[in-house]
């Protein structure tokens, strides 16, 4: 072996103890600040800036309507919101999205903010390409754990010291179990009225938002996800 191969060797090695640890630390670090640093929240496990902190909950049912949905909470007048947090409590969180005034068609244009996004979907999209380093770096601190058996260790805690009972705990990875749309009232509003929804558009717009929870290629896709429809009664002439 001559002295150029003895030399290349040595860099090479160099560089895989060294350099490339430096490299993936950095990668850590960075992402750490990030997430310190970060304002969205959307899977609700990231610490923010401030006095904000990760907060568990339970699996979430999704009310998503209009007044007679934001009036809901009035204990007043015994609101129907209020009854389902109620039946469920310490069993799911109960969220109230209702927005007064709104037909179907301004609906879907906050829908979005509404539905929660996937981790995935956010962690790609996330501004300044911030997300890319965020992924790079969970894939090594995976690499990290599966190594010194860190993954291992969380398991087995996890699972055998507190014994799921009914009902469950709150978790950091809460699921939409249930979406209740509950729209219709402002769309059949007179047609001179500015809620007034034209009835061919009506259902079309309800399939937008529901397609938003259904197709695979919505940042709010969410198969295991059950949604409960309701809708104005008929109305006859007599």
């Amino acid at each position: 072996m001559n002295k150029d191969t003895m030399t290349h060797s040595s860099r090479k090695s160099y560089w895989l103890r060294c350099v490339l640890p430096v490299i993936a630390l950095g990668l850590i670090i960075l992402n750490l600040v990030y997430l310190t640093n970060s304002t969205d929240d959307a899977d609700s496990t990231v610490t923010v800036k401030g006095d904000a902190y990760e907060y568990p909950m339970y699996d979430i049912t999704l009310v998503f309507g209009d007044s007679i949905t934001q009036l809901g909470y009035e204990p007043e007048t015994g609101g129907w919101v209020t009854h389902l947090s109620n039946m469920y409590v310490r069993r799911m969180d109960i969220l109230n999205r209702g927005f007064s005034g709104y037909n179907t068609t301004r609906a879907k244009d906050v829908a979005h903010t509404v539905f929660p996004v996937r981790r995935d979907y956010r962690l790609a999209h996330s501004a300044g390409g911030q997300g890319s380093v965020s992924a790079v770096a969970e894939w090594l601190l995976k690499g990290v754990r599966a190594i010194t058996g860190m993954e291992t260790k969380k398991d087995k805690w996890s699972s055998s010291m507190w014994p799921r009972s009914d009902p469950p705990f709150p978790k950091f990875y809460p699921k939409v179990q249930l979406c209740i749309l509950f729209f219709g009232a402002n769309d059949a509003a007179d047609p001179r009225d500015d809620r007034h929804t034209p009835l061919e558009e009506y259902p079309s717009n309800l399939r937008y938002i529901i397609n938003m929870l259904r197709d695979p290629d919505s940042a709010n896709y969410s198969p295991g996800t059950r949604i409960v429809l309701i809708t104005p009664p008929a109305v006859g002439e007599k």
